[in-house]
């Protein structure tokens, strides 16, 4: 029903746009930005071992952050502004997302436990990694669209790509999906296939 209702008027149209494509663009860089990385940089009370530790820990956790912004988030949002989910696939949605959601309060209780010395670094750590691909057991529900759709993962896995080349170029990409999706809806070109639920079945029993 909201969905329906952004797309009474062409202010709920750019909402949508604007969330689904440009969130990141137009919004991230008004808030503060903090990496994990910049801990390593502090030689304090870290030995050799635990360096090498947490420069791994590190890469696990920016490798699930971006894969997680590009194919649980951009490429749902895409299938979504295209009303490519049934109603089965919006539940199994709803319920990553609440996952996804949880691992931010999960973060900040076993930040709390490390501070206060109840456990030491690496459990927390550890810890945060487990919980963090928790979320992922929904996505092998969803990993079905990846074959209903091939074009629009391929376009999240790009995007995906250009996240390690630069903010600049990830932005540009943004801008350009904003406009062919648009178009793409508004009939002005024919980029996307709309499958129908038999067509979707179909693939699946292939």
């Amino acid at each position: 029903q909201g969905r329906n209702l952004l797309h009474t008027n062409i202010i709920g149209h750019a909402v949508e746009v604007i969330v689904v494509f440009l969130c990141f663009t137009l919004f991230r860089p008004l808030f503060p930005t903090t990496h994990f990385r910049d801990a390593l940089k502090d030689d304090r009370a870290k030995s050799e071992d635990a360096r090498t530790f947490y420069f791994w820990g590190i890469w696990v956790i920016r490798i699930f952050y971006v894969s997680s912004k590009h194919y649980v988030g951009f490429f749902v949002n895409y299938i979504r502004f295209i009303n490519g989910f049934s109603d089965t696939d919006l539940k199994w949605l709803q319920g990553m997302t609440l996952a996804n959601a949880g691992t931010v309060s999960i973060a900040i209780f076993l930040h709390t436990l490390r501070f206060k010395h109840i456990l030491p670094g690496r459990v927390t750590y550890g810890l945060y990694v487990l919980l963090a691909y928790a979320p992922f057991v929904g996505v092998i529900h969803m990993s079905k669209f990846c074959l209903i759709y091939p074009q629009l993962f391929a376009i999240a896995t790009v995007g995906l790509l250009l996240n390690f080349c630069g903010r600049k170029y990830l932005n540009a990409w943004q801008f350009l999906l904003a406009a062919l999706f648009v178009a793409d809806r508004c009939n002005y070109l024919s980029l996307f296939p709309r499958p129908s639920v038999t067509a979707m079945a179909d693939t699946m029993a292939a």
